[in-house]
């Protein structure tokens, strides 16, 4: 007990030093947070329901072992919630006042959600369409400035996206859970993540 209560006060004063430095470089953020100890799932699964987000964030853990659990984490989360995920990635950062490199797969569909909205109205131009067919249907009266990518690896589209985006400035990439039929995102998800160089939007569902 010893043991988990120091465990505990010493993750609660580190959630506090970042929330702070947040604070202090926008007045405007308001975060709340909060630590629980026990069986992983239930308390996530606890949490959506008592806080019911509009949008998930995930990071991704370097450690082969907590990337073993953040792998379950996230197979968990799309199943048990129907909004927006984001997978942030360490190794290209998003910041609030630049442009964001953004890409879709497949598909460029800004209905029924706010935030892709937003964050195509704000990026920079072109967007990249990274389809896995010469023939995908993808293209959205919106936007007008589309830059085309046919991905080669049509064997393992993941390795092939994955290559694309080691290769390229592409900051963030959008995920459409229900409409992407191709990649069958609900059950490839976790891979596309893992080993993806930028960060990842995932749809909510419609």
């Amino acid at each position: 007990m010893r043991s988990i209560n120091q465990t505990f006060i010493a993750t609660d004063n580190s959630l506090k030093t970042i929330i702070n430095k947040v604070a202090i470089d926008d007045d405007d953020v308001h975060i709340k947070h909060n630590v629980a100890f026990g069986n992983l799932k239930e308390n996530v699964s606890k949490q959506i329901a008592a806080v019911k987000p509009s949008v998930i964030v995930l990071g991704k853990s370097k450690s082969k072992t907590m990337s073993f659990l953040g792998d379950k984490l996230t197979a968990f989360i799309l199943k048990e919630f129907d909004g927006t995920i984001m997978i942030s990635s360490e190794d290209k950062t998003l910041a609030a006042n630049d442009k964001l490199d953004i890409g879709f797969i497949d598909t460029i569909d800004l209905e029924n959600n706010r935030i892709k909205e937003q964050l195509v109205a704000f990026s920079k131009k072109p967007i990249k369409l990274l389809q896995t067919s010469a023939t995908s249907d993808s293209l959205n009266s919106k936007i007008s400035n589309i830059e085309k990518v046919v991905l080669t690896q049509k064997s393992n589209i993941i390795a092939s996206v994955n290559n694309y985006v080691s290769n390229s400035s592409l900051q963030l990439l959008f995920l459409n859970r229900n409409k992407n039929k191709t990649l069958e995102i609900n059950s490839k998800i976790s891979s596309i993540a893992k080993n993806l160089n930028c960060s990842l939007l995932i749809t909510n569902k419609i």
